[in-house]
């Protein structure tokens, strides 16, 4: 692959869901090569509305700017957000 200056090469995020356990609640895991963040579910979302949002929080904790974020599910049932800046 010859890399340019129109390739852009981002950090995906991948996001996971843990269930509770007797001493926390339900929560994401969202991580990429800069590090990992905790958030707990928001049970007035649905899950793909608590993945946006985690994947949001993500990349503002990250100072990561963006113009789309677009998500996919894996064969695990976890997710993955990868980012597009213009």
């Amino acid at each position: 692959m010859i890399i340019t200056e129109q390739t852009k090469i981002y950090q995906a995020i991948h996001i996971k869901w843990f269930g509770p356990s007797a001493h926390k609640p339900s929560r994401y895991k969202a991580r990429s090569g800069a590090g990992s963040i905790w958030v707990t579910k928001n049970y007035g979302l649905n899950t793909e509305q608590n993945v946006r949002v985690i994947a949001e929080e993500y990349c503002k904790r990250k100072g990561w700017p963006y113009d789309m974020l677009y998500i996919g599910q894996l064969y695990d049932g976890s997710y993955v957000a990868v980012l597009l800046h213009e």
